[in-house]
């Protein structure tokens, strides 16, 4: 008796999990989880999976993100999953995701990003201006059915407006995003389009002053979206996608800039189940990032990349109550080309991530975090955290 006590609670704690920490500590996507690993987190990339991880509710604290020069954000958020019967319906708030604002930082601008590193100008795009209100209070509302093929929708929606005596500025922002996909099968498709993601109003990101040009400046969408399939074969899943960024953000008194990415990701990702405690994951990819930025002067910069990384990851159940995990990641080889102000530039590409997490195991209820993650200032070093866990969630199965 005692021994089918400890079976099942192994099995219960080999559960599907739904947070970021879990993929960030996979070397996977935290926003829109895996292409190819069982995790929640992918209802954010094909809206179908709604139908097949239900039934729960998860809250992650978010991390600490720098922004800019203005101190950091956290970026928690929640939401919740039912199965009705006949249909599956989630509700999630304050869901993050690559947006207009993004773009005019350096985490998801490759082309600022080698501008600063390479030749050092601080030109880039956006002039160095945040907008008045960034997104928040966004939910998204997911919507999901089984008619032979499971299919799901989701729809993100977010909306804001600040007003300040001071210059009689007024700062918005509205956001409109649909997703759709479908899973029959071992096949999955799906596509996300963000219909309406635009900022109005701008300060400077380092004095916060508000000159005429910036009170009056717009951050528009400019056609972003992406598209994916993969098809699931044993052991091993094959998956494409494409992933399309853009903005235009104008000034008074300057001409409008433009910034447009690409990046076309196709791979196989294997996952071998060790033993109902342990679960090892690879997986190797063809990446092509594509990234323009339109300054207004210097001409155009651009940059360029083709890797070729690979991940080898692990997650085993130590206890019943707790399960470790960890990942490293690395491009085989691979370069990237950049045109900036004028001046090109060629690198080798020497990225080197590792990480490392857990989660705590109470029945129904789980606690996720990482315990190790590369720390900016320590270049490729792995660095663990000061405390037991961080980036924490918690979520809870029905």
């Amino acid at each position: 008796m005692k021994y089918v006590l400890i079976v099942s609670m192994l099995l219960c704690s080999t559960r599907v999990l739904a947070t970021k920490s879990r993929m960030k500590a996979l070397g996977q996507d935290p926003l829109r989880g895996s292409f190819y690993m069982d995790d929640a987190r992918t209802v954010f990339a094909n809206p179908a999976n709604v139908n097949i991880h239900t039934d729960y509710a998860v809250f992650e604290w978010g991390e600490r993100r720098t922004d800019g020069e203005d101190g950091e954000d956290p970026t928690p958020e929640g939401g919740f999953f039912r199965d009705t019967g006949g249909l599956t319906y989630g509700v999630y708030l304050g869901g993050e995701r690559i947006s207009s604002e993004s773009h005019l930082q350096n985490r998801h601008n490759r082309v600022n990003e080698k501008i600063d590193e390479l030749s050092g100008n601080n030109t880039d795009y956006g002039r160095g201006n945040r907008p008045v209100v960034s997104e928040t209070n966004a939910i998204d509302i997911f919507l999901g059915g089984d008619m032979g093929t499971e299919w799901g929708a989701r729809i993100h929606y977010a909306s804001a407006k600040d007003k300040t005596p001071l210059h009689s500025l007024e700062g918005k922002h509205d956001a409109l995003a649909l997703g759709l996909g479908i899973i029959h099968g071992p096949l999955d498709i799906y596509a996300n389009y963000t219909l309406v993601d635009d900022h109005e109003g701008f300060q400077d990101r380092e004095d916060t002053s508000f000159s005429p040009e910036r009170v009056n400046s717009t951050l528009k969408n400019d056609d972003t979206m992406d598209v994916g399939v993969s098809y699931s074969l044993l052991d091993w899943t094959l998956f494409a996608h494409y992933d399309k960024r853009g903005s235009l953000y104008g000034e008074v008194g300057q001409g409008e800039q433009s910034y447009g990415q690409s990046i076309l990701t196709l791979g196989a990702g294997h996952t071998h189940q060790i033993s109902s405690m342990a679960r090892f994951f690879t997986d190797i990819s063809y990446v092509r990032d594509t990234a323009e930025a339109s300054l207004g002067e210097g001409g155009p910069n651009e940059a360029k990349s083709s890797t070729f990384p690979i991940t080898v990851a692990f997650e085993a159940d130590a206890t019943p109550w707790l399960s470790l995990r960890g990942s490293i990641r690395q491009s085989l080889f691979g370069t990237t080309e950049v045109t900036a102000l004028g001046r090109n530039y060629e690198e080798s590409d020497h990225t080197t991530d590792v990480a490392a997490g857990a989660t705590l195991n109470f029945g129904k209820l789980k606690i996720d975090g990482m315990i190790g993650v590369n720390d900016d200032n320590a270049g490729e070093d792995g660095v663990l955290s000061h405390t037991t866990l961080t980036r924490v969630a918690v979520h809870y199965w029905f």
